[in-house]
């Protein structure tokens, strides 16, 4: 039939009749690229890859990232092993376990064809051998080729599957099946030959793949038929293996003896170096790990890299491929460095280091849980990177801690509008402790009053709820009260804020940049040509919302040319604004400021906070230090969240979901209420809703600054506006936004510090233009007044010296 079948390696002449004409070639059989007889023993259950070839492993629902269920339920794979149950090779079990349609939650174990990912063809030629299997209704084993999406073996393309399935069925005919989009066809549903138990799968010129059958070892292979998958173009990488489904609630049990995939680039001509060893993994005090380990030496006298990978509850299932860029993440959970299954690299070394001791501390671990950790060493880079996949001599496993007893804090009061947590602290065994609650099932009982996502308390209205707390068996519940929030602004009162200022407003300063005048105290920045809002009022261009109109300008690395309303903050705070619409171009990107600041010499409050923070040289300088969050929908962008630290930027960019991911009453990308929280001076994080009524949940990539500079030192807050349209500011060029439901909500205050020196107290605070220094004699009844005297400003902050009356003596800042 024209099919050339290669029993032996080696060359041969073969040559073709038709009519008067023999045209001949000399073919030659190589050795595959990668064949396994499963000689030798493996639990890949209990065990794992550890110590296989291969790069994959599924075995049950939820094993592949956001997976789905086949109809027959929930799919688990008993046993997977080889020369365990049975000694004539690979043995497979497994229950409603399925490979078609949307459903992806049967055993499958691959090797990658990285195609495109490595530079190469993704033609390949797989095979495998069926020597036994039950013959009970819906029982199907065979090869699978599967698309997906690249780091974490998810679903792909638009995360629907994409696989082609050669399927020998009850131990009968063969049948082959294309997933397309989610939706299966059958193009064979009985093959040639139920005696036909050897398989072949090839492909070619990336879309087309055909199917191939034979009885027995040396017999030519019969081709069967030939499907397109139009979604495996431009050599898509496939994940290419041995699979198994059952569909009718039954055990399907098969024996595989052979599995061949030949290949370009899966394997590398660069040999893989000695692998690591001495791997420990150490329980630190606050429920980290640190995970540490030895390699050899290259011929340079650097140390051979390597890198780790981590999983939750069972041993590693994913192993790195040849290629493979992943960086690593010693914050565990990381989507970007995901292997699928639950397993991710947590570390890989840097190039050029010669020390051949190396460690990670890992981070983001769940108490309680176990975590097995492997150690992978690697030569070459790029396509050519190839790493030693026997990490059999170089794993571990260890318990984060074993619970003692649970510790309930008591819940502060959440503001309208703003967030909270339930704090429960475990104690562990060595003396660990830990806040548990995000690892704990919190519900509220009144979710009129208080919401709860992601162990986060949302609070929609006044009043008081139940908030319980579950975790590991253990159940804590606490009477949460919602009150009003410190300042709020809905802009129902109409203000024209750049002929006004910000006087009869909550507001206590506004600047509004451009490039004939700079309000910024002691900045040497001057604003792009063209730039400034022209329009800052609330309930008078729209009503009940502030209109911002701007151009040119706005706040990012040493630019400070934006329009920015604020107030003071001293010390921690939430602060929240919904965005009502705003025009997508020219950079637009409205949302929320809290910027550090200093004093300068002539009473100025405001100078970028570079005048009286040194730099990394130990000199001051204008640099502007903030932290910043606002849409920025153009270009697929999303929620932006900024620190800027001496005029220099690090942009933390998110795409927001897509509508199929949101929990929205509209189904629709529509978190245009944004929230930052400062907690314990120094740490910020960023949080989004879709509505007053929803809960906040934390932006995708769960950004988290944590910024020693703003220890102890009060902040502006509050809205910012400007495009980054570059010199523009007429016609055109102007962007609008649209505000509204401000919040505010102060949590710590100033710091207030007291030096006595005979019958005199010299006090001083930060540089807070509007604070008032008052006093008492008594807390019961307090009799709180004003302190006489004019406070001194210095670049650091106000200081005022008091004669101290007999007996105690209580101050306070009043703002």
């Amino acid at each position: 039939m024209g099919v050339v079948s290669g029993l032996a390696s080696g060359s041969a002449s073969v040559t073709a009749t038709f009519g008067a004409f023999t045209p001949s070639t000399n073919i030659t059989v190589h050795s595959a690229t990668f064949t396994d007889t499963f000689g030798a023993a493996h639990d890949y259950v209990g065990a794992g890859l550890l110590g296989t070839p291969y790069d994959g492993l599924f075995l049950k629902f939820g094993d592949v990232p956001g997976g789905a269920a086949g109809a027959d339920g929930t799919g688990t794979t008993v046993n997977f092993d080889s020369q365990i149950s049975n000694t004539n090779g690979l043995f497979i079990s497994s229950v409603q376990s399925t490979w078609q349609g949307a459903g992806d939650d049967g055993p499958f174990l691959f090797k990658l064809v990285p195609g495109s990912i490595n530079s190469v063809s993704g033609d390949f030629q797989a095979l495998v051998h069926i020597n036994n299997m039950n013959a009970l209704n819906g029982v199907f084993a065979g090869i699978m080729a599967r698309l997906f999406t690249l780091p974490n073996h998810s679903a792909g393309p638009g995360t629907n599957e994409n696989h082609l399935n050669y399927w020998k069925v009850q131990n009968g005919t063969t049948s082959v099946r294309r997933t397309q989009n989610g939706a299966n066809t059958t193009f064979v549903a009985a093959g040639p030959a139920a005696a036909d138990g050897w398989l072949l799968l090839q492909r070619v010129a990336s879309t087309n793949f055909y199917f191939y059958e034979k009885a027995q070892t040396n017999d030519l292979w019969t081709l069967v038929t030939n499907v397109t998958l139009v979604s495996a173009s431009n050599n898509a990488p496939m994940e290419v293996g041995i699979a198994q489904q059952s569909t009718a609630g039954v055990n399907a049990n098969t024996t595989f003896d052979s599995f061949m995939l030949d290949a370009p680039g899966i394997v590398s001509a660069l040999a893989p170096p000695p692998p690591a060893s001495n791997v420990v993994m150490t329980l630190n005090g606050n429920l980290s790990m640190t995970i540490t380990y030895k390699v050899g030496t290259n011929g340079d006298g650097t140390a051979i890299r390597s890198v780790v990978v981590m999983r939750d509850g069972a041993p590693v299932s994913a192993q790195p491929y040849t290629g493979m860029g992943l960086g690593g993440n010693s914050l565990f959970g990381d989507p970007n460095n995901s292997l699928g299954d639950g397993n991710y690299v947590v570390y890989r070394t840097a190039s050029g280091d010669t020390n051949t001791t190396q460690s990670v501390t890992v981070t983001g671990l769940t108490p309680g849980h176990t975590y097995y950790a492997a150690v992978y060493t690697f030569v070459g880079l790029g396509t050519t990177r190839t790493f030693n996949n026997d990490a059999s001599t170089a794993n571990s496993s260890l318990q984060d801690g074993v619970l003692l007893f649970l510790e309930v804090l008591p819940t502060p009061s959440i503001a309208r509008g703003g967030i909270g947590f339930m704090q429960v602290i475990g104690h562990y065994s060595g003396g660990a402790t830990l806040n548990v609650s995000p690892f704990a099932t919190i519900t509220s009982s009144d979710t009129s009053v208080i919401k709860v996502l992601n162990g986060v308390l949302t609070g929609i209205n006044n009043g008081v709820a139940n908030v319980t707390l579950v975790f590991s068996g253990v159940t804590n519940t606490a009477a949460v009260t919602v009150r009003d929030p410190g300042i709020t602004d809905t802009f129902s009162v109409g203000h024209d804020y750049l002929a006004g200022s910000v006087a009869g407003t909550i507001w206590q300063g506004v600047y509004n940049p451009n490039a004939t005048t700079n309000p910024v105290p002691g900045s040497a920045y001057v604003p792009l040509a063209g730039s400034g809002a022209t329009i800052a009022d609330a309930n008078t261009t729209s009503n009940n919302v502030l209109t911002l109109a701007a151009a040119g300008d706005g706040w990012e690395n040493g630019n400070s040319g934006g329009f920015f309303l604020f107030r003071y903050a001293p010390g921690d705070f939430q602060m929240a604004v919904h965005i009502q619409s705003f025009d997508l171009a020219a950079f637009n990107q409205p949302g929320l400021l809290a910027r550090a600041y200093g004093a300068d010499t002539n009473g100025n409050v405001g100078t970028p906070f570079g005048t009286v923070y040194p730099n990394a040289n130990g000199t001051n300088d204008q640099g502007e230090y903030f932290v910043s969050f606002c849409r920025f929908d153009e270009f697929n962008i999303g929620t932006y969240a900024r620190r800027n630290i001496d005029g220099v930027v690090s942009q933390n960019t998110q795409t927001d979901p897509s509508p199929t991911a949101i929990a929205g009453p509209t189904g629709t990308d529509t978190n245009y209420w944004l929230l930052i929280v400062r907690s314990g001076g120094t740490e910020f994080d960023f949080y989004k809703r879709a509505s007053l009524t929803d809960t906040w949940r934390q932006v995708p990539n769960k950004t988290h600054y944590s910024l020693p500079q703003f220890a102890g030192q009060p902040m502006q807050v509050g809205i910012m506006a400007g495009p980054w349209n570059g010199t523009g500011g007429t016609g055109g060029d102007v962007r609008t936004v649209r505000l509204d439901n401000f919040m505010l909500d102060v949590t710590t205050g100033s710091p207030l510090r007291i030096t006595v020196s005979g019958n005199n107290a010299t006090l001083s605070w930060p540089p807070i233009p509007n604070a008032t220094l008052q006093s008492t004699t008594t807390l019961v009844p307090t009799n709180w007044q004003p302190v006489s005297g004019t406070p001194t400003l210095s670049p650091t902050g106000y200081s005022l010296t008091v004669p101290l009356a007999t007996g105690p003596n209580f101050f306070r800042l009043v703002q």
